[in-house]
């Protein structure tokens, strides 16, 4: 069977694919913000509080993954070419 992303079917229903590429764009979400903070934290822009950061992005996610699915397509089909 092939696969799209972590662990994720072709034949998966439209529901579970949108999860699916939600999914793998957290982990370049969650280190792009870490990395942004951590750098305004380093030049003082921001005193650092890493617990209040982690809830920002627990609160994130979990809407971004619940969040209802707009698109008519899926628009993440890495089958392609």
């Amino acid at each position: 069977m092939k696969r799209r992303g972590p662990g994720c079917a072709l034949n998966s229903p439209g529901s579970l694919r949108s999860y699916c590429a939600r999914a793998m764009i957290l982990g370049p979400m969650v280190l792009g913000i870490c990395a942004q903070y951590e750098r305004m934290v380093n030049d003082d822009a921001q005193q650092g509080n890493w617990e209040s950061l982690g809830y920002f992005l627990m609160d994130s996610i979990v809407g971004m993954l619940a969040a209802p699915s707009t698109a008519p397509v899926d628009c993440m089909d890495f089958n392609e070419g």
